[in-house]
């Protein structure tokens, strides 16, 4: 009897030996799980029920060339490309595996230890190995004449070195240490790179005084100097909030800074944060500013203060209440997106379009080319954020990404994961520190999942309310500022 817990859910599973190596779905939330050898034959690879496969693609010409990942039960053993084909050999268990060859996914069945051959063929109709491939058992001595010609890139358990492979030795699955490729190997150094980036407290200074310089700069060619009196506060204390209220959800490397012409923004990362939290982050600068606002507004209509109070009031409510609205980049545009519309990749690109499509219509109102310039660069940004949901929800339905368990890294095993859905949709040429970006937003998107239904309701009320309340106020002091005598 094999006894193991769910990757996933934590479950206890138990199958029979006979079940060795194949791949199942757990009863209780599934998840793909490969049932492990028994305990007493890992003592003796000798004994071991394994098989020896060697996964060929054969080249074919055409025009546009695109990289073939080659992966086994959700790890990458090699890759080609359309041009070259690939030769992989590989080791794994007897039974059950899933191949995916590029875009396309074979399930094949090896039922006895040995050797095999398996080819596989390029659909010209539908542009990948989706052909079902042939599989033929040979005998070792045939076997003897392979070419071993796998990655010469292996990852210690810890710590990832670049050394020779031996000349006849495969990728063997069950071992810890995956062969990586060259090119992965440059994305993990990137990724490990921007996990460990730091920023230090004078660099953030010198970005915010720097950026506020800027800023007041933007401001004189706007000749709106007498707004700055109200502007730099309204703004420094909206983003003051949301500052604070990534520090408390352990975001890194946070920093607060003006853009000129737009206003100001607070940046910073964090890997594992759930879809509440990033709404809470949301609604940290707009919901405090309009309290405040409401508040000093209040009570200067009470004990008649003078009207540059007032208007004070009234701009912080009109700005952080204008920051509600439910369009992306705004605040409450980031706040609908997490509760509501990250659900599906779909809901998610549909949503982008609309937004950006609006900033279109409003930098056409205002004649603001700076909001232009934003919405273009969200349309143009709006493919690989599709991309992005679209993956992080394949792989979340698989349950094969592993979860960071300090939330603050990515683990390498879920990097490699991600990184193989990428190549295929990406251009092979694509930089190694962009991949390493893309890693990192899938996985973000991938643990940004969106809050149960009774938060939901919770975090859009607050959202209305907080919009309601700004322009009840506001619509007050108009009012009572014009009232006769």
């Amino acid at each position: 009897m094999i006894q193991i817990n769910c990757a996933n859910c934590r479950s206890l599973l138990a199958f029979e030996d006979a079940d060795a190596g194949r791949v199942v779905a757990c009863p209780d939330c599934a998840a793909k799980v490969r049932i492990p050898e028994p305990l007493e034959e890992l003592d003796e690879p000798e004994t071991r029920n394994t098989v020896v496969v060697r996964m060929m693609g054969q080249p074919r010409w055409q025009l546009f060339d695109m990289a073939v990942p080659i992966v086994v039960d959700g790890r990458q053993v090699g890759e080609g490309s359309v041009k070259t084909g690939f030769d992989v050999v590989v080791k794994m268990p007897v039974g059950d595996h899933t191949v995916e060859i590029g875009p396309a996914s074979h399930e094949l069945d090896f039922p006895r230890k040995g050797h095999y051959e398996v080819e596989f063929a390029y659909s010209t109709m539908w542009g990948k190995y989706s052909v079902p491939p042939k599989v033929f058992p040979i005998s070792t001595d045939e076997a003897a004449g392979w070419p071993m010609a796998n990655a010469d890139i292996e990852r210690s358990a810890g710590r990832r070195s670049r050394r020779r492979a031996e000349a006849n030795d495969p990728i063997d699955l069950d071992s810890p240490d995956g062969a990586v490729s060259v090119q992965d190997e440059a994305v993990l150094f990137e990724l490990e790179r921007l996990q460990t980036q730091k920023s230090g407290w004078g660099g953030a200074i010198g970005l915010l005084v720097i950026s506020l310089i800027l800023f007041m700069g933007a401001a004189g060619v706007q000749e709106i100097w007498e707004s700055l009196i109200f502007l730099v506060p309204v703004l420094a204390f909206h983003e003051l909030g949301h500052y604070l209220a990534m520090l408390v959800f352990g975001y890194r490397n946070i920093r607060m800074f003006f853009i000129p012409f737009l206003g100001a923004a607070v940046s910073g990362r964090h890997y594992n944060v759930a879809g509440w939290k990033k709404a809470i982050v949301a609604l940290a600068g707009p919901l405090p500013g309009i309290l405040v606002g409401a508040a000093v507004g209040a009570a200067a209509l009470i004990v008649g203060a003078p009207k540059l109070v007032v208007d004070a009031a009234l701009f912080a409510l009109a700005l952080n209440g204008f920051n509600l609205l439910p369009f992306l980049p705004l605040d409450g545009g980031w706040v609908v997106h997490a509760v509501l519309f990250v659900r599906h990749p779909v809901l998610d690109i549909v949503f982008r379009v609309a937004a950006a499509l609006c900033l279109v219509g409003l930098a056409i109102f205002m004649q603001n080319w700076c909001l232009g310039a934003v919405a273009l660069f969200m349309l143009v940004a709006a493919p690989m954020a599709y991309r992005t949901a679209r993956i992080a929800q394949r792989l979340g339905k698989e349950g094969l990404v592993t979860r960071s368990l300090d939330n603050q890294s990515i683990p390498t095993d879920a990097a490699l994961r991600i990184l193989a859905e990428l190549r295929r949709v990406l251009p092979p040429q694509t930089p190694a520190a962009t991949m390493a970006q893309h890693v990192a937003n899938v996985f973000e998107a991938y643990n940004a999942e969106p809050p149960d239904v009774s938060a939901s309701l919770g975090l859009l009320a607050l959202h209305a309310g907080g919009f309601i309340l700004a322009l009840v106020v506001g619509v007050v002091i108009i009012a009572t500022q014009h009232q006769p005598g």
